[in-house]
């Protein structure tokens, strides 16, 4: 999924409400006072073309937990307490737990 087709509404208000440069910076080397300027422009065209990513959000605690495992090349269900945890009701964010430490951490977005 492209992120043009994750916030096709948002786009439209961006663009009637100026505040491009307030979602996406600006790559104008003068500055902009509009968001008719070409930093705008292109920068709003490069998010479009680029793939949604979605975070895996963590608390401070999963963050960190997951930080301190050695084995960060090692999928998630391959260690049991971490499974464990998950049935309890931790890792909510964790929905595909194939995915290798590293990357949850590497894809993580820390909330509360």
């Amino acid at each position: 999924m492209k992120n043009f087709e994750k916030h096709i509404d948002e786009i439209c208000k961006w663009l009637s409400c100026n505040a491009t440069k307030q979602m996406i910076p600006c790559k104008s080397t003068v500055g902009c006072e509009n968001t008719n300027c070409d930093g705008c422009k292109d920068r709003l065209k490069e998010y479009l073309l680029e793939d949604y990513e979605e975070k895996i959000e963590l608390t401070q605690f999963e963050y960190d937990l997951l930080c301190a495992n050695p084995c960060d090349d090692m999928p998630f269900l391959t260690f049991t307490i971490y499974m464990k945890l998950k049935e309890k009701g931790y890792f909510k964010g964790i929905k595909d737990t194939t995915i290798a430490i590293g990357n949850i951490v590497k894809d993580a977005k820390v909330v509360e």
